[in-house]
């Protein structure tokens, strides 16, 4: 492609040479030899020889226009129609340029006056009609916003300081997932999603503010949490996504290839007509709405900890002190520091993946200890060694057994021996030598690795001391809910365990842990 752009750019250059070759020598042969007048030979040779130029460009033209598309399409993962489409039809601004352009040229002596006018007079219709749907499409939405109570627009400065908890921004061609009137589902299904995630996991998410933003790309949305971005994709709104929950067991489906965004699987973009052809041959069919809410419900889970605020904290410890009274009072989260401290120990449970919808058993272990440890990474763990029973139910298999990762017991004295105290977060992490780190990393992504392709749960088991800083160590370096980290104080006599795997370092490596320091 190179090449080309380059035989091109050449082919070009010695056009424009001949050109003002054949214009010097046509005004030379017709003033000289054929007694023609300058201003004659001027206007003589100088149309044929302009004439010429043009004809002659033209195939420099097409070369580079063909050029441009290629190197254009090849980032794009649709089909050449729908980006001129896209491209052309999706924004009104474009329409106009066009449109103006038609017009000027409809004045230029010698081109055809009334079908250019035509033209630029449709094209111009066509951009204002754009323009209007896109703005009855928003004022449709500000309307329900203000029906719905929705609608908060600054009273004063203080006001325009304030972040939505979450918000989704939509690119304007996902409007009418949002429009009601328009067969819009998004709302109903995120109102569906509020009670299911309060109902799982204890914590009452905020209410989801949804914008108009014009500066996405038209199928774009993003999902912020706390006014920073946490996620995005994009959505075919007339489309449904076809995923294939079974790799290698379904057969191949047309369609426009996707990247699924909760869980990153590969998926296709499919007409509503071929949803039962899909479905038949083994893929799960959702539309655009289904895809979005199914990414928010992902990404709540992992931030859930960062939406639980102090205010969320009181509403809870309020709720639950008309049935608990003396056990709310004993918290007395209203003394300096413990309101605090409690929201820390939940926002701890949070981060590791359990709910907190029982949280009467939690409570009761925080008031049985806080007069004692005011550390929440301490409170946390005597939590967890109270409510352990269901801390490990929710990693037992579809067979009942828990199906754990054990450490090799050089690499379990190495990390006993490594805990520190970090005096800026107060609570213990694991102080490794950098090479000791990296090793024993690329081993527990080896063994992630082939847990996740079999479809397993990564569960390591290790000592109730290192359990929390083996814990932060592996969030930091693998992605959060997709491991668990349990201490065998916490597994109860009547679990039926099963040790999947050990994690050891390679033979060569592990001969110098000992000496390490």
């Amino acid at each position: 492609m190179d090449g080309a752009s380059k035989f091109v750019q050449g082919d070009v250059r010695a056009g424009l040479i001949i050109t003002a070759i054949n214009l010097l020598g046509g005004v030379i042969i017709g003033s000289s030899i054929r007694g023609e007048s300058f201003t004659q030979a001027i206007e003589t040779y100088g149309k044929f020889t302009i004439g010429d130029g043009l004809v002659s460009q033209i195939p420099a033209l097409l070369t580079t226009v063909a050029t441009g598309i290629i190197v254009t399409r090849s980032g794009s993962e649709s089909d050449l129609a729908t980006q001129f489409k896209s491209q052309l039809f999706s924004n009104s601004k474009v329409l106009y340029v066009v449109a103006g352009s038609l017009g000027f040229a409809a004045f230029i002596p010698g081109l055809p006056f009334i079908p250019l006018v035509l033209l630029s007079a449709g094209i111009a219709y066509l951009g204002y009609s754009l323009e209007q749907t896109v703005k009855e499409q928003l004022e449709s939405i500000e309307k329900k916003e203000k029906e719905s109570g929705q609608d908060r627009k600054p009273k004063d400065f203080y006001e325009e300081l304030r972040t939505d908890p979450i918000e989704i921004e939509v690119g304007y061609h996902l409007i009418p997932l949002v429009d009601v009137s328009q067969g819009g589902a998004l709302l109903d299904q995120i109102s569906n999603l509020r009670k299911k995630f309060a109902q799982d996991n204890g914590v009452v998410i905020p209410p989801v503010r949804i914008l108009d933003n014009l500066d996405l790309n038209p199928d774009t949305y993003s999902i912020k949490i706390n006014g920073t971005e946490v996620g995005a994709s994009t959505v075919k709104p007339d489309k449904l996504m076809a995923l294939n929950t079974s790799p290698g067991s379904a057969e191949s489906i047309a369609g426009e290839d996707f990247l699924e965004p909760s869980f990153g699987q590969r998926a296709k973009w499919i007409s509503a007509e071929d949803k039962s052809d899909a479905e038949a041959k083994g893929y799960t069919v959702v539309d655009a709405s289904t895809v979005v809410v199914t990414h928010l419900k992902e990404l709540l889970a992992t931030h859930a900890s960062t939406l639980l605020g102090r205010e969320e904290v009181k509403k809870l410890l309020d709720h639950y002190k008309t049935s608990y009274p003396t056990l709310i009072g004993e918290l007395d989260a209203d003394k300096p520091g413990n309101l605090g401290i409690i929201q820390q120990v939940l926002q701890n449970l949070l981060r590791e993946g359990l709910g907190i919808r029982n949280l009467v058993p939690i409570l009761e272990s925080i008031a049985n200890n806080l007069s004692k440890y005011q550390n929440p990474y301490i409170l946390t763990e005597l939590v967890r060694q109270s409510i352990s029973r269901t801390v490990v139910r929710d990693y037992l298999s579809m067979d009942g057994k828990l199906r754990v990762i054990t450490l090799e017991s050089r690499i379990l004295d190495r990390l006993n021996k490594s805990i520190t105290q970090d005096r800026i977060e107060n609570r213990d992490v694991l102080s490794l030598a950098p090479d000791f780190y990296r090793r024993l990393i690329d081993s527990v992504a080896e063994l992630y690795r082939n847990f996740r392709t079999e479809g397993k749960f990564p569960i390591f088991v290790v000592n109730r001391e290192v359990r929390l800083p083996f814990s932060y160590m592996l969030a930091k370096e693998f992605p959060p809910r997709n491991f668990g980290v349990l201490a065998y104080e916490e597994i109860h006599s009547s679990v039926d365990s099963v040790i999947e795997a050990e994690l050891k370092l390679p033979q060569a490596q592990t001969a110098g842990i000992s000496e390490e320091t």
